[in-house]
């Protein structure tokens, strides 16, 4: 399938499959994208138009999760975002104590993400307060999975995690 350019924003350029288009424009109404710069953009998938752009911390490699009307990301400055995903408005931000390089997951009422503190948090995804931590004894850059009610989590101790998702 053919690729086309969706729309240049600040020098990133959005990419999509040309085929799924049509599919896109009827099932969302905005493609969301974030950059090493820190900054978060909503863009009409219709035409590659911003709808929103806001820079929070210092950058971005995580992936956006997305829960309703919320999404929420990990940031090199330590702090998990939640934002609104029509707005781009920060609803709260939680702090970790270092760099977040994995992509935070969703599950009902809880937000999970894990930290190169060495750390995995569950916050409560209303309030953005921890709920619980699990301390293991190297960084995390890997990103959680869910199954079920286990989290899944890969550290740098060469070790595989699986934590309760409601006590860590």
């Amino acid at each position: 399938q053919k690729l086309g350019i969706i729309s240049r924003v600040h020098g990133v350029t959005f990419v999509g499959l040309s085929a799924l288009y049509p599919i896109l424009s009827k099932m969302c109404l905005s493609l969301l994208h974030c950059t090493p710069t820190g900054y978060v953009y909503a863009l009409k998938v219709a035409n590659g138009e911003e709808v929103w752009q806001v820079r929070e911390g210092t950058g971005v490699q995580s992936s956006l999760a997305v829960d309703g009307d919320r999404l929420y990301f990990g940031n090199w400055d330590g702090h998990l975002y939640s934002m609104s995903r029509k707005t781009g408005e920060k609803r709260w931000r939680f702090r970790t104590g270092n760099q977040i390089f994995a992509s935070p997951v969703v599950i009902e009422d809880r937000v999970f993400v894990a930290s190169y503190d060495g750390r995995v948090y569950g916050v409560d995804r209303e309030r953005g307060v921890e709920v619980w931590r699990f301390e293991t004894r190297k960084p995390i850059f890997a990103s959680p999975s869910l199954a079920g009610d286990r989290l899944y989590v890969g550290g740098q101790d060469k070790k595989l995690y699986v934590l309760d998702t409601r006590s860590g």
